[in-house]
């Protein structure tokens, strides 16, 4: 049997170029993760707002009742009821996002508005959208963001809303 001394150097080529995808990949993550990261951290600190905030409840509604699940299609309002106990004058950000499987959540809807919220007093946020299915999509949480402070509604269905696809 005679062997082709150039083959394993066409497998080694191979190979090297597989290896040089993968440190690129491994490199585009690793970019990607600290964007996200910087990202949601300058967002926090560049917001105004002097005090501080606490989410005291954070929960979904439908027809003015509290619901853990809805049908794909169904008009949902995210509530969130703010308080504090030192005062808070400032910006507050809302974001409803998709929670999708290997992929970035996405922000479906956001409201962002000054509040003035006095010492013990609590404030309600509601903000409306249509929940959607997808083949990648767990359902959909809400992130609150505050001059020094941030808030992510808990991983686990509930306090997180399902959706349920097709009829």
């Amino acid at each position: 049997m005679t062997r082709d001394p150039g083959s394993a150097l066409r497998l080694g080529g191979w190979g090297s170029v597989l290896a040089l995808l993968i440190i690129l990949l491994v490199l585009a993550s690793v970019l990607a993760a600290i964007y996200v990261a910087s990202e949601e951290l300058l967002e926090r600190f560049l917001m105004e707002g002097s005090g501080s905030l606490e989410v005291a409840e954070a929960f979904w509604e439908f027809n003015d009742s509290i619901v853990e699940e809805v049908r794909e299609g169904t008009l949902v309002h995210a509530v969130i009821r703010l308080s504090s106990s030192t005062g808070y004058d400032g910006y507050v950000e809302v974001k409803v996002r998709r929670d999708l499987m290997f992929l970035p959540d996405m922000t479906v809807a956001l409201v962002r508005q000054y509040y003035v919220v006095r010492p013990g007093a609590k404030v309600e946020i509601r903000v409306a959208f249509r929940a959607q299915c997808s083949l990648l999509s767990r359902g959909y949480h809400v992130d609150v963001t505050w001059r020094g402070g941030k808030y992510t509604m808990p991983r686990g269905y509930p306090p997180r809303l399902k959706v349920l696809c097709g009829d």
